[in-house]
């Protein structure tokens, strides 16, 4: 079987042989300068293995820091003090290394891009244009792996909730005992596919991608999705782009690799889980929410700032927020945001209990006088942000535009930390709406919270009737129903952790369509 460089398949060579072709799809790229040949003997002779290529990654060919001091003093013996330790982390090529070496181009391109950022910035800071365009977007949500798919469900009012038998319920692990209870609900908004992932694709071995958590497989995806829907190719845009994103609580790593970590390291069971160990440290990076947004940026080749973002429910939109700051700041050219929750083991259902806000029939019917509790999800979706003025310039397909948001806090005056307060959702509102220089009676459609629990919803009521009235004088010119044109909690509501970036995506498509059309069902009384 042809191998790559660290042991694994070679899937391109193994298709060029089926073929009856005896060629690697990509050639490599052999070192030919005496320096070249110097680095790639010592890289060699480390890394163990009989070839390596000009462009190939000391890392991605199975080095590691311990290995990269042991190149560093080999190369410093034969190349004298001019290669610093820092210069291999910075540069992990030998194409790269010898460039630096040469005609240190690499450190001033690094810093010429730094001063052009700094101008950016601060003409971006003066700038009176404030309006920020979305220009590519992509999902995953219940019952659509599709931007197309998503619109067709919201506009034929489909409820994208499974209901589950007796079987599947017992495959996925849940004790009998649970799943007996007459109040066991067996449904959930489940994705089509959280376990297939193009490995391949993105540079990651079958064992990488079985450790690393479905949030961050599908993320990727998505983020690769969106750039592509807006005709951008990362590895050859001149400009920055960063990433602002978050994920849900894991449930992979707590229900699936977690119970196996004996299994990571030869040298220790993990019994007691440590970090500093090589299995515990696999674990945590595969798995961390702190390694979503920079494992997009480093498969992606993204050089803009990249930025977790964890806020509970408001994490979407919180990030959609903070990448519009930056662009505004003059921070990046564009901006990835969104937000990622997958729940494992997917199909599953909930116990429920009175006291809690869960559905107990699987339903969620928001503003409704039936409302009764929501029902938690699984979905993944990102946006892609631009300066509108330099999207018009660029000619970019532009979904929508964003021309104000706020982001604040309840405080402790509530009754609970669970607890939504209303004035603190007014407040919020009427700072977006002032932000965005515009009137509530100009506006058509409103992409609420929508939870479907008997107190949430009549406190976002208010609070929306409360900021409507602080800048308007007009009364009665929207009505209750207008918050629900959309089904905006039957469609597989509330994906834990991120919800409303599932909104931006649903108000995005809509605007794009120039359609936002009416379906019943709202009981009100």
């Amino acid at each position: 079987m042809p191998l790559t460089p660290t042991g694994l398949v070679d899937l391109g060579r193994l298709h060029n042989l089926a073929r009856g072709q005896d060629q690697e799809v990509t050639p490599r790229e052999l070192p030919v300068s005496e320096i070249e040949v110097q680095i790639a003997q010592v890289w060699q002779d480390i890394l163990e293995v009989a070839e390596v290529g000009v462009n190939d990654n000391f890392f991605e060919l199975g080095g590691h820091s311990l290995l990269l001091v042991r190149a560093h003093n080999r190369l410093v013996e034969i190349l004298g003090f001019r290669l610093t330790l820092v210069d291999l982390f910075k540069y992990p090529t030998i194409h790269a290394v010898v460039q630096l070496l040469t005609n240190e181009g690499l450190k001033e391109a690094a810093s010429q891009r730094g001063r052009e950022r700094a101008q950016a910035r601060s003409r971006h800071r003066t700038s009176p244009d404030s309006i920020i365009a979305v220009i590519g977007m992509a999902c995953r949500f219940p019952g659509a792996d599709t931007l197309d798919e998503f619109w067709r469900n919201l506009a034929t009012g489909t409820e994208s909730v499974t209901f589950f038998d007796d079987p599947e319920i017992a495959r996925s692990g849940i004790d009998p005992a649970v799943a007996r209870h007459p109040d066991y609900v067996k449904a959930s908004p489940i994705l089509s596919d959280i376990e297939g992932f193009d490995a391949d694709l993105f540079g990651y071995s079958a064992r990488d991608a079985m450790l690393m958590d479905p949030q961050h497989r599908l993320m990727l995806e998505c983020a690769w999705e969106a750039l592509e829907t807006a005709g951008y190719d990362p590895f050859t845009y001149a400009g920055e782009i960063g990433v602002y994103a978050g994920a849900s609580m894991n449930t992979y790593l707590l229900n699936n690799v977690h119970p196996n970590r004996d299994t990571l390291d030869t040298n220790d069971s993990l019994n007691v889980t440590t970090l500093d160990s090589m299995g515990g440290f696999q674990l945590m990076v595969a798995n961390d929410k702190d390694y979503l947004p920079t494992r997009l940026s480093y498969k992606l080749n993204l050089r803009g700032p990249s930025i977790n973002v964890q806020a509970a429910c408001s994490t979407g939109l919180v990030a959609i927020h903070l990448a519009c700051q930056s662009l505004l700041s003059g921070e990046a050219d564009m901006f990835l945001a969104g937000g990622s929750s997958v729940q494992v083991p997917h199909r599953a259902g909930h116990l429920f209990q009175n006291g809690m806000i869960v559905s107990p029939d699987g339903h969620c019917r928001a503003f409704d006088a039936e409302a009764r509790g929501t029902i938690f999800g699984s979905g993944v979706g990102v946006v892609l942000l631009k300066r509108l003025a330099d999207a018009i310039r660029d000619g970019d397909h532009v979904f929508a535009v964003v021309k104000g948001s706020a982001v604040n806090n309840d405080g402790g005056m509530k009754v609970g930390y669970m607890a939504p307060s209303g004035d603190g959702q007014a407040s919020v509102v009427t700072e977006a709406m002032a932000m965005a220089d515009i009137s509530p009676d100009t506006i058509g459609f409103v992409e609420a919270h929508g939870t479907g629990t008997e107190i949430g919803d009549p406190i976002e009521v208010n609070a929306l009737t409360q900021a409507f009235r602080a800048a308007c004088d007009r009364s009665h010119y929207a009505k209750v129903e207008d918050l629900a044109r959309f089904p905006l909690a039957t469609d597989g509501r509330h994906a834990r952790g991120f919800c409303p970036r599932r909104e931006t995506n649903r108000l995005c498509t809509a605007t794009a369509r120039h359609c936002f059309q009416s379906h019943g069902g709202v009981h009100i009384r």
